[in-house]
């Protein structure tokens, strides 16, 4: 067997039926964990990357094994618009030629039935900036750190960080007080203080100072039935204070796309792959046609209950329209390769577009009336992967692995 017919994942014996690490990736969890739930999905990843042209192979498979989840979800993503759309009756091509433009297109799709065609180009909206990737990967050493070198038996933590260093602290700076410190904590004693008082500020609390680090843990003691186990002591983690803005980096990502290519001599599709933790396809309408407000009358300042429309989205700038090469968005929420029977795409026309999207695709569709600002929602025509709607159950995920 050559590279090129090689399998994303290779067949041999798995044992280990964990969920994944902090620091695990995406590819090495699957590639690595045991249970019928997760082969399943190997077996399916595996059958979608056969079907692959032999000159995407390689490309994807370096991605999806590089160690990023962002490329892993890249190609990932890849994978279902190419899968979904071949099963729906398209041929789809990879990186079509077009006359006096050097750049290529992800995809060009034609309908079997009558040759009707469409360029499709894939993005993502990711959920980290570089930054904040490092930030995170940071904080991920130090839950692995915990939940691999610390024994808590009885208690489960909660951390947060007060204030994060440049230099990780040693398991002799972390695991050694946080260790000490749950030996004098008697289980049974803290849950009826917490019973009495029912209030979190009873919850002993431990703070961990070590290379310019501040953290602060608490210990919530386990369920009889539970305490003994070797399970990760990590149980409830830090968010991220701040504005919730999940429109703008859905804007970017469609903007870096829209503008790509030239004149293009049929419809383009621009397909985004959301992996932001807040958002949901409202996110999507406003990033498209911009946010709903309620406009200030000039003379009362009350609000008149009318709608304005914010200038910034994708499609409008002000009343005028945008982008108009991009016929549709094809947004997916949150997809990823276990979800794949449970979560589908939506298709979100242009009413501006150059080039109207007129195939008959697969896809639940919003359309906007001009005339009324009204958006109409379609369902989809037929679910393209023919999955069943359980699947990879109904077994557990990690059905040997108890906390």
């Amino acid at each position: 067997m050559d590279s090129g017919d090689a399998p994303l994942f290779a067949p041999r014996q798995r044992s280990d039926p964990s969920p994944s690490g902090h620091r695990e990736s995406m590819y090495a969890f699957l590639d690595r964990v045991d249970s019928v739930y997760w082969a399943r999905v190997r077996d399916l990843l595996n059958d979608w990357f056969s079907r692959l042209p032999c000159g995407m192979r390689d490309d994807v498979s370096a991605r999806w094994r590089s160690g990023d989840n962002g490329q892993a979800q890249a190609a990932f993503w890849e994978m279902y618009l190419f899968e979904a759309h071949r099963r729906a009756g398209y041929e789809v091509e990879p990186h079509p030629e077009i006359a006096g433009e050097d750049k290529r297109p992800d995809f060009l799709v034609t309908r079997r039935e009558d040759g009707a065609s469409f360029y499709l180009e894939a993005t993502m909206a990711s959920r980290w900036s570089d930054a904040d990737a490092a930030d995170e990967r940071r904080r991920r050493a130090i839950f692995e750190r915990i939940d691999t070198a610390l024994d808590s038996p009885n208690f489960f933590l909660e951390i947060r960080f007060e204030r994060e260093g440049a230099e990780l602290p040693s398991d002799v700076e972390l695991v050694r007080p946080l260790s000490a410190w749950l030996q004098t904590l008697d289980p049974d004693e803290v849950g009826e203080r917490l019973k009495a008082a029912s209030r979190l500020a009873k919850i002993p609390m431990c703070v961990v100072e070590a290379r310019g680090w501040i953290i602060r843990l608490r210990a919530v003691p386990k369920k009889v039935e539970a305490r003994g186990g070797t399970g990760r002591p990590l149980g409830v983690f830090p968010g991220k204070a701040g504005v919730v803005d999940e429109q703008a980096p859905i804007v970017s990502a469609l903007r870096r796309k829209a503008t790509r290519y030239g004149e293009l001599d049929r419809p383009y599709v621009v397909a985004v792959l959301v992996d932001r933790v807040f958002a949901d396809e409202e996110d999507v309408a406003e990033a498209l046609f911009a946010k709903v407000q309620l406009a200030l009358d000039g003379e009362s300042q009350l609000l008149s209950g009318e709608p304005m429309r914010e200038p910034q989205s994708l499609w409008r700038r002000g009343n005028t329209p945008r982008n108009t090469r991009v016929s549709a968005v094809l947004s997916a929420i949150h997809l990823s390769s276990h979800v794949v029977a449970r979560s589908m795409p939506r298709l979100w026309h242009n009413p501006w577009a150059r080039r109207p999207i007129e195939v008959d695709l697969p896809w639940p569709a919003t359309m906007v009336d001009l005339s009324t600002g009204e958006m109409t929602r379609s369902g989809a025509h037929v679910e393209p992967l023919r999955l069943p709607a359980d699947w990879p159950g109904p077994e557990e995920p990690f059905p040997r692995h108890r906390r």
